[in-house]
């Protein structure tokens, strides 16, 4: 009883620690990249953006698929939708620095792998998407 008490205290313990260093992490991290340029950056889900910004529930959420959308991620059809309640954001940003340990040259392989790997399956599954989008204008 004593000992599972315990164990309880710790995973919490570890968890409160673990959620304020990713919080200080990634405040210091946006004040490192844009307090330099002077804009407000906050981090927020998708409805409180909308809601602040003042975007339409009726706005879609991401852009309409034509060919010049198909080769976009994500982000940059999200972008795209909403690019007339924003500001235009850059999204060319320096590379970062070159690891030096052998597991970190290790892990950026892997990242850099792994989101070309769902870029081309996100591409892919868009140019399905236009083409049955395509064929079912063609038929009406």
């Amino acid at each position: 009883m004593a000992g599972t008490t315990i164990q309880t205290i710790d995973k919490l313990r570890t968890l409160v620690v673990s959620k304020s260093k990713i919080d200080m992490y990634i405040k210091e991290g946006i004040e490192n990249m844009f307090k330099p340029r002077l804009p407000r950056v906050n981090i927020a889900s998708t409805e409180a953006m909308r809601s602040i910004l003042g975007i339409p529930d009726t706005q879609p959420a991401l852009a309409p698929l034509t060919p010049e959308a198909v080769q976009m991620s994500t982000l940059e059809r999200e972008l795209l939708a909403v690019r007339e309640y924003n500001a235009v954001l850059d999204l060319e940003v320096p590379s970062p620095a070159e690891q030096t340990t052998m597991l970190a040259k290790l892990s950026a392989r892997q990242v850099e792998g792994l989101a070309r790997k769902n870029q081309k399956k996100a591409v892919n599954g868009r140019e399905k998407t236009a083409e049955k989008d395509e064929e079912e204008a063609t038929m009406t």
